[in-house]
C-alpha cells in the first residue's frame, strides 16, 4: 500500500505536462504509463539557471532548460531531450518523424535514469576537448586573417611604389621632350633672325656687276670685296658641317 501511495504521488507530480508548450496531443494516461515504466524521463518544470546544490541538472538542447533526474536519450544518436520536447516533436504515439539532431527516420528515445559520475566526467572531458578545438580553430582563423591583411598591405605598398616610379619616369620624359623642343625652337629662331642670301644669287649679282662696270678702280674694289666674301664663306663651311 505504501509503495502504491508513493507511486500515485510520483505520478501526480511528474507525469503531467507543466505548460511548457500550449498543447500536447498525447493522452495523459499514455504519458503516465511511460513515465512510470521508466520509458520516459519524469516531467519537471525546467529552470534557466541551475542552482548550486547536490542535485545534478541536465540541459535540454531543444528548450535550453535544465532538469533533474536525467533526460531521455535518442536511440539513434544518443542526444538528450526532455520529455515535453519529445512529446512535441513526436506529436502522437503513432507519429513517425525524423530525429531533430541527426535526421534519421523513426525518432524514438530511451530513459536510462540519472547519469553516473563516470558519465559526467567523460562528458566534461569531451566538452573540454571540444572547447579547446574550437579555441584552436578560432586562433588559426585570427592568424590567417592577420596574414591576409599583411599580404594585402604589402601588395598595396608595392602598387603605390610602382605608380610613383611610373609617374617619375613620365615626368622625366616630359621634361626631356620640353627641353628638346625649346632647343629646336631657339635654333630655328636664330636661323630666322639672320637673313639668308643664296650663294648662287650672290655669284650672279657679282658677275653682273663685273660685266656692266667699266671703271677700273671700281672693278678692283669689287674684286677685293668678292675675295673677302669667299674667304668668309670658306671659314663658315666647317661650322655648318658640324
Amino acid at each position: 500500500i505504501k509503495s502504491k501511495a508513493m507511486r500515485d504521488s510520483f505520478e501526480a507530480k511528474h507525469c503531467t505536462t507543466t505548460g511548457l508548450y500550449p498543447k500536447c496531443s498525447w493522452p495523459a494516461k499514455t504519458i503516465k504509463k511511460l513515465v512510470c515504466d521508466k520509458k520516459l524521463s519524469p516531467i519537471f518544470k525546467g529552470v534557466e539557471e541551475p542552482t548550486a546544490g547536490n542535485v545534478e541538472m541536465d540541459e535540454c538542447p531543444i528548450c535550453f532548460l535544465s532538469y533533474p533526474m536525467g533526460l531521455n536519450r535518442a536511440r539513434c544518436c544518443r542526444q538528450e531531450i526532455c520529455t515535453e520536447c519529445f512529446l512535441q516533436i513526436k506529436e502522437t504515439p503513432t507519429t513517425i518523424c525524423d530525429c531533430p539532431f541527426c535526421n534519421k527516420n523513426d525518432f524514438a528515445v530511451v530513459y536510462l535514469g540519472p547519469k553516473s559520475r563516470a558519465e559526467r566526467e567523460t562528458e566534461q572531458e569531451d566538452q573540454r576537448k571540444v572547447e579547446e578545438a574550437q579555441l584552436r580553430m578560432r586562433e588559426e582563423e585570427i592568424k590567417k586573417d592577420r596574414e591576409r591583411a599583411k599580404k594585402l598591405e604589402q601588395e598595396k605598398q608595392k602598387q603605390n611604389s610602382q605608380e610613383k616610379q611610373s609617374a617619375s619616369r613620365s615626368s622625366q620624359t616630359d621634361d626631356s621632350f620640353s627641353e628638346s623642343e625649346a632647343s629646336t625652337s631657339d635654333s630655328e629662331s636664330e636661323s630666322e633672325g639672320e637673313p639668308q642670301i643664296p650663294d648662287a644669287q650672290v655669284a650672279v649679282d657679282f658677275n653682273d656687276m663685273l660685266a656692266n662696270n667699266h671703271n677700273p678702280a671700281e672693278l678692283e674694289d669689287l674684286m677685293i670685296m668678292e675675295a673677302i666674301r669667299l674667304s668668309l664663306l670658306e671659314g663658315n663651311a666647317p661650322n655648318n658641317a658640324n
